[in-house]
Order: C-alpha cells, then sequence, then structure tokens
C-alpha cells in the first residue's frame, strides 16, 4: 500500500478516487479548501490538508509531512466542466498552470515514486477521425488558455508525469454541473447549444476514478493516455438527449455574436473545437473500461440516480 496525495479533492472525480483508493488500504491525504470538503474527506478516512498549490515551497512541505509516494493532481479538473456552462477561464489558466508548474517542480525535489496528472482531450488539433495519444496537439498561440493547459503538460512531462487527458467531465452527484442543466432546459430560455458539426469528448468522472486507481498500482505506464468515455459526441446533441429524457424541447440557440460576447473567446474557442480521441491505449495498460458504452446509456444512469435522490424537480 502507498502513502498518496491527491491535489485537489474537491469534484466528483476526487472524492470518488479518494474513497476508492481509502478503501483499498491506502494512506490518502487530499488538499481542499472548506472546512466542509476536509469533514466530507475525514468521513472516508482520508487526511485533509490545506495549502497554495500554486507555490512550489508549500507543495513540496506538503508531500514531506504525508510521506507521499505518489502524486495525483486534479487540480485542472476543477476547471473541466460541461461546455454549456460559464466559468473563469483566466483564473482557471493562471490556477492550472501555476499548480503544474509548483507540483512538478516539488515532485523533482521529493521523493516520490509515481506522478499522475490530468490534463484535457480537446487539446489535441482538430479531426475527422478518432485519433491516438500520437497525434498532435493544437497550437496555441493567441488563445491564454489553451497556452496555459499545454505549459502545464510540458511541466509535468519533465517531471516524469504520466498525463491523463479526459473529454467534459460530467457525474451522477446532485451538485455536479451537468445538473445545472436541468433548470436551463426547464426554463427554455436561449442558451448556449454548441454545433452539431463539432465532435468533443466525454468522461464519467466514476469511470475515471477508477481508472487513475489503477493507475496508481500498475506495473509501468506510458506518458500519456487518453481517459474519455467510449463515444465522441457533440455538446449539442448532449444537451438535446437530455432534454428528451427530461421529456422537454431542446433549448433555442443564443446568436453565435451574443455567444462570443457573453461568454468570451476562451469558452468559444473550446466549445468550437472538433475533437474524437481513442480509449483503447488506457483500455489496454490498465484493464479498464468505461461502465457504459453510449452517452444515452451514461445519461440514463444519471437520472436514474437523480430520481433515487429526488433530485429532479
Amino acid at each position: 500500500m502507498s502513502n498518496i496525495y491527491i491535489n485537489d479533492a474537491t469534484t466528483a472525480i476526487g472524492r470518488t478516487l479518494t474513497a476508492l483508493l481509502v478503501s483499498q488500504g491506502h494512506s490518502v491525504s487530499a488538499r481542499v479548501d472548506t472546512a466542509a470538503q476536509a469533514d466530507g474527506l475525514r468521513q472516508v478516512g482520508a487526511l485533509p490538508v490545506y495549502g497554495d498549490a500554486t507555490r512550489t515551497g508549500e507543495v513540496l512541505s506538503t508531500l514531506r509531512l504525508t510521506e507521499a509516494e505518489v502524486v495525483v493532481n486534479l487540480l485542472p479538473q476543477t476547471y473541466n466542466q460541461v461546455p454549456w456552462l460559464a466559468q473563469d477561464w483566466a483564473s482557471g489558466a493562471t490556477a492550472i498552470h501555476g499548480a503544474g508548474v509548483a507540483t512538478a517542480e516539488a515532485v523533482q525535489q521529493a521523493s516520490i515514486k509515481r506522478y499522475l496528472t490530468t490534463s484535457f482531450a480537446y487539446l489535441y488539433r482538430d479531426n475527422d477521425h478518432a485519433v491516438d495519444e500520437t497525434a498532435k496537439t493544437r497550437k496555441a498561440k493567441g488563445n491564454a488558455w489553451f497556452h496555459a493547459l499545454l505549459e502545464a503538460e510540458t511541466a509535468a512531462f519533465g517531471a516524469g508525469a504520466t498525463v491523463f487527458r479526459l473529454g467534459h467531465l460530467y457525474s451522477a452527484e446532485a451538485h455536479d454541473p451537468i445538473r445545472q442543466l436541468e433548470q436551463v432546459v426547464l426554463r427554455a430560455n436561449p442558451t448556449l447549444t454548441g454545433s452539431k458539426a463539432h465532435l468533443t469528448n466525454w468522461t464519467r468522472a466514476e469511470s475515471a476514478a477508477r481508472a487513475l486507481a489503477g493507475a496508481v498500482q500498475a506495473d509501468t505506464l506510458d506518458s500519456v493516455y487518453n481517459l474519455v468515455d467510449h463515444e465522441a459526441v457533440s455538446a449539442y446533441d448532449v444537451l438535446s438527449l437530455l432534454s428528451r429524457k427530461l421529456g422537454l424541447s431542446t433549448p433555442p440557440s443564443i446568436p453565435n455574436f451574443l455567444a462570443n460576447l457573453q461568454y468570451g473567446e476562451d469558452h468559444m474557442a473550446v466549445l468550437h473545437t472538433n475533437v474524437s480521441v481513442s480509449n483503447e491505449r488506457v483500455k489496454t495498460a490498465l484493464n479498464w473500461k468505461p461502465r457504459f458504452h453510449t452517452m444515452d446509456a451514461s445519461l440514463e444512469d444519471v437520472l436514474l440516480t437523480w430520481r433515487a435522490t429526488a433530485v429532479i424537480r
């Protein structure tokens, strides 16, 4: 069993991974932001840790204090959400880049056996077929978001990390970002729908956590894996599918000129990526596969979970 440090355990994937690793007998410490998050970690047997993830000295002190042997950087996934909802892209770029550099530097100074970090599947260049991990990543000139993500990856590779590139992250948790879409659909107000023509990748948080738990104990790992669901589906089609399952119509789309003003350049750049990736390498390396073969089946399970916990209104 290993001493494992997780940065950051505040999302669905972080909470699930933490509980899973503890159940497997590992000693887990994880960074949190609030007392409520800390209480949640203690309830599953993990040690909550506070600190600035963008400062090398603080990260290094944490690794030494917890005697970490394995580091899992999930902080990028704090800014990985369903693509219809707005977020602070500038703050996200700063946090992901800062934490990526600080963690890489701390890992190199500490006695870390394995460093796993997460990134984004849409960093590949636009394509018309499912690409594997050997495909080229996009050029980030002129886009601060893509530049920060690629620089964070570069720092991780320099520290000997294995990078897992995830699709848009969603889960069955009641407070997951996809949960907010129910209200968007119910109001039927114009919203950011995306284009049917732009494929994108998705990752169910619960399945991704299982893969990362397997990676902690894998004998050998390559430098990068695509940790995504089986199929790439446009944001528009996912929103339409969710609407139908709720018995409602797909909300009308905001005109492009208003969307650009409301959501900003970085958000629209992500929404307009057209990327489909293969998950064959990670399936083979970790003897893993997503629980659901299609987005239709996965969303049906999400809604069943919501109904079981009475969160659908």
